[in-house]
């Protein structure tokens, strides 16, 4: 459990959160990873996740109540993600992806959800012993079960930095977002009244639910950072 505990502290940290981040795990699972998420991100932050078992976000959902920032759970396919474009200052993916219907389709949608400077990692099982005979079994082993292939190749650019941890056993990929986002305003025409008024200008409203855009005057885009070497 402690090694567990360790590894998954790990894998967080490679998404380098900010107090007030806007984070979304997919294949949330039992929630291990909310507490280290909200720790981060603290009170004005919020962690969204999703899992396509609602038997494991029940489970997820007990250990809510005692998380110092707002967690927002839903059923979902990691395919289907049903979140605005740019909406996300990070992504974290742990444990799935080996099994996904379309692991391409998936890191595609994890891509179309990142924001502006966002950081993606997405880690699963994997096989990459190092020195002789472990290295052979190794190789032998991934040509027999291709599943546990890292799948760079069907990540969109830019492409991920491959770490590997717990001794080999998990490939870590980690992405950093740079690209521009543009400010989202939505304008409507004048009332009639208004146009008696002589009040030409358009004028700003709310509706029921407007997609915001990461970049606003409030809270600007996260700066254009480099991953580490």
């Amino acid at each position: 459990m402690a090694e567990r505990s360790r590894r998954d502290v790990t894998l967080v940290d490679m998404l380098d959160l900010e107090p007030g981040d806007q984070a979304l795990e997919v294949s949330v699972g039992m929630g291990v990873n909310l507490p280290l998420m909200c720790e981060k991100i603290g009170s004005s932050g919020r962690v969204f996740g999703l899992d396509i078992s609602e038997g494991m976000l029940a489970q997820a959902r007990n250990k809510l109540s005692s998380l110092p920032c707002v967690v927002e759970l839903r059923q979902s396919l990691a395919e289907e993600l049903s979140y605005p474009d740019n909406s996300s200052d990070a992504l974290f993916h742990l444990g799935g992806i080996n099994f996904f219907t379309s692991p391409r389709r998936a890191l595609e949608e994890m891509d179309r959800v990142a924001g502006p400077g966002a950081r993606i990692v997405v880690s699963d099982e994997t096989v990459a012993l190092v020195g002789g005979l472990r290295a052979r079994l190794s190789r032998a082993i991934l040509w027999l079960v291709p599943r546990l292939r890292p799948p760079t190749e069907l990540v969109p650019d830019p492409h991920p930095q491959l770490r590997y941890l717990a001794g080999g056993y998990l490939f870590a990929m980690q992405r950093l977002i740079n690209r521009s986002s543009a400010r989202l305003t939505l304008q409507v025409a004048p009332h009639p009244l208004e146009l008696l008024s002589g009040d030409l200008s358009p004028r700003v409203t709310l509706a029921k639910y407007v997609q915001r855009s990461l970049c606003t005057e409030a809270r600007p885009c996260r700066r254009a950072r480099s991953l580490p070497g």
